[in-house]
């Protein structure tokens, strides 16, 4: 019996010594892995193949998307949907979904009494385009010259991504420039909107798409529009100054009624009936060196 448990207790024993063995080596063993391993190397590495992976399946979706009439329009209602709600939420405006049609804008006179007004926002969206642009626009003098309460128009045409923008107000005398697709030279690196009714300058942006010659860009209603569209709780008021940057590092600053129109190598500063001109056709022009 003895016997037994004195052969039981030295095996007990072996074993132990044998377990403590394996786990020692298995432990310096990850220890010398541990401390020789490639962090670098293989963060490199994992980074490559989920570039890799990830290019590949965008590959493949956009093959997808190309090619399929129906996951197309299931995609793009889909992302529109998204881009609606969400700036439903912050109080902003979303441009339709279709990629060709036509918008007059309007800003307005809201009176409180016969001299204290407020500025309002009204916009009218045209789809299936009946009248061509230099129809719409003169509907548009039309109307501005007959209704004391508009203060100024924006007329604007999109087709293939490009904006066209056409500026109309009771001082504008000159017809309506010719339409061009045709980029121009002109860019601003900045644009600032300040009003008293934001403590911090509101940043404008100006899409590539709208730098086009003869385009007439950042007038009063052209402000207003970016500000429904780009910043949530917008304000207008008319005592604002917009300072821009230019590509040639010179710095504009426009005041209510002023406008800028593009031309093939820079801009020119139209005037307002608030800072008149000498001559009305006398433009400011700044042209790239």
């Amino acid at each position: 019996m003895f016997e037994f448990f004195s052969t039981l207790a030295d095996n007990l024993t072996i074993l132990k010594g044998e377990f403590q063995y394996r786990v020692q080596t298995a432990y310096n063993s990850a220890k010398d892995y541990i401390a020789k391993f490639d962090y670098e190397s293989k963060m490199y590495q994992a980074c490559f193949y989920a570039n890799r992976t990830r290019e590949v399946v965008h590959g493949y979706c956009l093959y997808a998307y190309k090619n399929s009439a129906v996951l197309r329009y299931v995609v793009d209602i889909l992302n529109y949907s998204f881009i609606y709600s969400t700036r439903y939420v912050q109080n902003r405006r979303t441009e339709p979904m279709t990629s060709s049609w036509s918008c007059v804008s309007a800003l307005t006179k809201s009176y409180h009494n016969y001299k204290d007004f407020a500025h309002r926002y009204g916009e009218l969206y045209e789809f299936d385009r009946v009248q061509t642009f230099a129809e719409t626009y003169e509907t548009v003098k039309a109307v501005v010259d007959s209704e004391n309460s508009i203060i100024e128009c924006l007329v604007t045409f999109k087709t293939d991504e490009k904006y066209v923008h056409r500026v109309y107000n009771k001082e504008k005398s000159d017809k309506l420039s010719e339409i061009s697709f045709e980029p121009s030279e002109a860019k601003f690196l900045s644009i600032e909107y300040h009003s008293s009714d934001y403590p911090e300058p509101v940043v404008l942006e100006i899409g590539k798409n709208e730098y086009l010659v003869n385009n007439e860009l950042l007038s009063a209603a052209y402000i207003k529009r970016a500000l429904e569209y780009e910043t949530p709780f917008h304000k207008f008021n008319k005592n604002y100054t917009v300072f821009a940057m230019d590509n040639d590092l010179k710095n504009v600053t426009l005041n209510f009624g002023e406008y800028i129109v593009l031309n093939k190598t820079g801009y020119s500063i139209a005037g307002s009936p608030l800072t008149p001109m000498n001559n009305k056709n006398d433009l400011k022009t700044i042209v790239f060196n």
